[in-house]
C-alpha cells in the first residue's frame, strides 16, 4: 500500500510554486533572502533555510553582483597630476600623438605611483 503525501510536502510544492513566481518576476535576480523577505510581506511564516532548501531544489539561483573596492588617497592623487600636452601644438593627422593614463601600477601587493614632474 502506497502512503499518500505528507502535509509538509503539499505545503512545500504549494511554497515551491510561490518561490519560483517571485524568483521570475524579479527576472531571476531574487536570491534566497530577499525571496525570504518578498514572502515575509505576503504574509507567508517561513524559515529561510526552509527557502533555500526549496530553490535548491528547483536550481534556483539569484545573480551575484560584484561590489566595486574602495581604493583610499585615489581621488587626491588623479588631483595633483597636471596635463603635460598642454604646450604641444595639435597633431595634424590620425596617428601622429599617442596618450595613456596610467593611475598606479600594482607591484607584488603594493602600489608604485608614476613620478609626477
Amino acid at each position: 500500500m502506497k502512503r499518500s503525501r505528507s502535509l509538509r510536502a503539499l505545503e512545500d510544492e504549494k511554497l515551491s510554486t510561490k518561490i519560483v513566481e517571485i524568483h521570475q518576476n524579479s527576472r531571476g535576480t531574487y536570491g534566497s533572502p530577499r525571496i525570504h523577505q518578498a514572502l515575509k510581506k505576503q504574509g507567508v511564516d517561513v524559515g529561510k533555510k526552509r527557502v533555500e532548501r526549496l530553490m535548491q531544489a528547483q536550481r534556483l539561483q539569484g545573480r551575484v553582483v560584484k561590489v566595486t573596492r574602495r581604493q583610499p588617497g585615489l581621488r587626491r592623487f588623479k588631483e595633483r597630476g597636471e596635463n603635460l600636452r598642454l604646450n604641444i601644438p595639435e597633431p595634424t593627422n590620425i596617428n601622429r600623438v599617442w596618450v595613456a593614463d596610467i593611475t598606479y601600477i600594482k607591484v607584488r601587493d603594493t602600489y608604485e605611483h608614476p613620478p609626477i614632474k
